[in-house]
């Protein structure tokens, strides 16, 4: 299990969230494993005062759970095409996590629509909702990750009008159900979906405490052609998250990073880490990470290489650290 943490909880310093040109400072940290029990100084970021800090590297897809191993943390289940796993199978892999202190998440089937032109439809994504909460409570996952859906056969603003309807009937049922499971709504990649950032960002602000942003940064990068290339253009990001939902959001924000090919429609395919064509890159991203003091979750989405370049996010990550004089 690999974490990083900061030291001394007896050296304690609050951090101001400062945007995305600032840079923050803190107390230096060092990274441990699953034994460690360093802790770091307070953080103030945005107004949410938060003890402790974690970068969270996941590998995501499959059935058996071994990143603890792999000096990964925490794991992604991948539900795109169905929840076929019973309730039983979820609770051991859930339980057998719990065990090695790996973080779940799940995602959500690719065939939820929240945005569809047929109200049948959009039905029935709210059923597929419902049980992708009771399978997260069996994994012990913290988030559930749902596509905002499709505007490519009707206008922006009709779809998301669709899919704000549907969130706030998803929210409804969440609420009643008293599930521990966030949902959470991630940005697309390609220009014929709903899914910028914006768009994420104003369903979220629906119900605050039960959806939450994902921030896919290959997604992002892949629709606006080539955006996101220096930290402060991630920094911006997190800075647009935390004016809309608060700091809390920005700061301990679910995301996926991929490098990814793409053309003027935006998202094409995924690649590797070994590609030097398409981006986006992780150093940046983990430059920014370190400035501004922030919490995320990080799951890896590379095409076949997802636990070498989760690693290598984790190297990236370090590194940034020793360069802010905090590892």
């Amino acid at each position: 299990v690999w974490t990083a943490t900061s030291s001394s909880p007896s050296s304690r310093r609050r951090r101001s969230f400062s945007g995305s040109s600032g840079r923050s400072r803190s107390r230096s940290s060092r990274f441990t494993g699953a034994e460690g029990s360093n802790r770091r100084g307070a953080t103030d970021y945005g107004g949410k005062i938060r003890a402790g800090r974690q970068f969270r590297i996941l590998l995501r897809g499959g059935v058996q759970i071994h990143p603890a191993g792999a000096g990964l943390d925490a794991y992604e289940y991948q539900g795109g095409n169905g929840i076929t796993a019973s309730p039983k199978t979820l609770a051991a892999i859930g339980q057998k996590a719990a065990e090695h202190g790996v973080a779940m998440s799940l995602h959500a089937p690719y065939y939820i629509s929240l945005s569809s032109e047929f109200e049948e439809k959009r039905a029935k994504s709210l059923d597929y909702i419902a049980a992708c909460a009771d399978a997260g409570e069996a994994l012990g996952a913290r988030i559930m990750v749902v596509h905002t859906g499709s505007a490519a056969k009707i206008s922006r603003e009709t779809a998301m009008a669709y899919a704000a309807d549907t969130v706030e009937k998803a929210c409804a049922l969440l609420a009643e159900k008293r599930t521990s499971v966030r949902m959470g709504l991630e940005t697309m990649g390609k220009q014929n979906q709903l899914g910028t950032l914006d768009e994420v960002l104003r369903l979220c602000a629906i119900a605050p405490a039960i959806l939450a942003p994902v921030v896919d940064f290959g997604h992002l990068n892949a629709r606006e052609g080539g955006v996101l290339r220096t930290a402060d253009d991630y920094k911006r990001i997190f800075d647009a998250i935390s004016s809309a939902l608060g700091g809390e959001a920005a700061e301990t924000l679910h995301c996926h990073f991929s490098q990814i090919e793409y053309t003027k429609m935006g998202e094409k395919r995924h690649l590797t880490f070994a590609d030097e064509t398409f981006g986006p890159f992780f150093g940046p991203l983990a430059e920014a990470i370190v400035s501004l003091g922030v919490s995320p979750t990080i799951i890896c989405e590379s095409a076949g290489t997802m636990a070498e370049d989760a690693l290598r996010m984790k190297e990236l990550l370090y590194a940034a650290e020793q360069r802010a004089g905090r590892a």
